[in-house]
Order: C-alpha cells, then sequence, then structure tokens
C-alpha cells in the first residue's frame, strides 16, 4: 500500500524573552542537530531539517472515517501531537509513541499530547501543520519522537523518530513544521 509522504522541520525556535533565535545559534546551542535534509519541500532558510515520517495503518482509517463524516467527525481528524523518548524506528502497526513524555496542556494538567498550532495548506495537495513544545514542557528530556494525533485525543496517526534529538531546555519553545503531499 502506498503510504503519503511527509516530511518535518524545526520551524522556529523562540527564547525565553520571545526572540526568534537564528537556526546556527539553536544547532550552536545544542537544541537540535539538523537531519537529512531533502529537496521539494519548501523549507525555509531558517529551518532546521529533521527527517522523514510513517503514516501509520489508524491514519489511513481515519482519514477513510473523515471522508465519509463518520460521528462525531472531529475524533478522526488530525488535532494533536506527542512527544517522547523512544528510538525504535516507526511501523505502520504502531499505535503509540514508544516512551511518551507528559506535556502542560491548557485542557489537561496529565496530558500527553495537546493541540497543534494551526494547519496551512500552501500548494494543492500539499497540508503544514505547526506545532509548539513549550517552554514548560518535557524540560529536560531529549526528544527523539513525535506523534500526530486525532481529535479522539489517543489515536496516533503519525510517528517520527529523531536521530539526534531535540533537547527541551526549559528555556525555549520549539515549532514543528510537519508537511504532508497527497
Amino acid at each position: 500500500m502506498k503510504h503519503f509522504k511527509g516530511y518535518s522541520s524545526i520551524y522556529q525556535v523562540k527564547d525565553e524573552r520571545g526572540l526568534i533565535l537564528p537556526a546556527s545559534e539553536v544547532v550552536d546551542r545544542g537544541i537540535a542537530v539538523p537531519g537529512a535534509g531533502e529537496s521539494g519541500w519548501g523549507l525555509g532558510p531558517n529551518e532546521i531539517p529533521l527527517g522523514p515520517n510513517l503514516q501509520l495503518d489508524n491514519f489511513r482509517q481515519y482519514m477513510a472515517y473523515a471522508m465519509t463524516f463518520r460521528a462525531p467527525v472531529g475524533n478522526y481528524v488530525l488535532q494533536r501531537f506527542g512527544v517522547g523518548t523512544g528510538t525504535l524506528p516507526p511501523t505502520t502497526a504502531d499505535v503509540q509513541l514508544q516512551n511518551v513524555v507528559p506535556l502542560v496542556a491548557p485542557d489537561s494538567p496529565t496530558a500527553t499530547n495537546k493541540l497543534v498550532d494551526y494547519c496551512a495548506y500552501p500548494s494543492p495537495f500539499n497540508v503544514q501543520i505547526f506545532f509548539t513544545l513549550g517552554v514548560q514542557d518535557a524540560i529536560g528530556q531529549l526528544i527523539t519522537e513525535l506523534g500526530l494525533y486525532a481529535g479522539d485525543q489517543t489515536t496516533l496517526l503519525i510517528r517520527w523518530t529523531l536521530p539526534a534529538g531535540v533537547q527541551s531546555t526549559g528555556q525555549n519553545s520549539v515549532t514543528f513544521c510537519h508537511r504532508l503531499n497527497f
């Protein structure tokens, strides 16, 4: 079965004062190490490439549900993200991150995932999903896996691992951009 292609990057990092750090400083501070860059994804000059992802079996099933308005449709569309410290490569049968790290979410103080920031549609057949690991999220953790979840908050749709990881320092917020091409 053909899977949609996806690619992720660090879109921007803000310091504790809310100032956007240049990519070179993000790398110098040890917050993130660039992954293998792929052409054709429209990354901005200050973005740090992280690499491709894997759409899971749940992704395909939930797309079918959303396209046919299975009720409640909000449960079946991509709305949330989570992070973890697992290192095993993703498989299409994954149903959860390997080692979930709790996040500070306004809708739940013990959340393992929280709402994405927004989505953009820069060209036909392309969506960009933006989500932010806040200053208070996962402090002291080396984030090595990311996941996108459905609105039901429990169903993992997309998972990817980051060989070098992203360090959550408690001093920076990191905004990721995940791109999907259909």
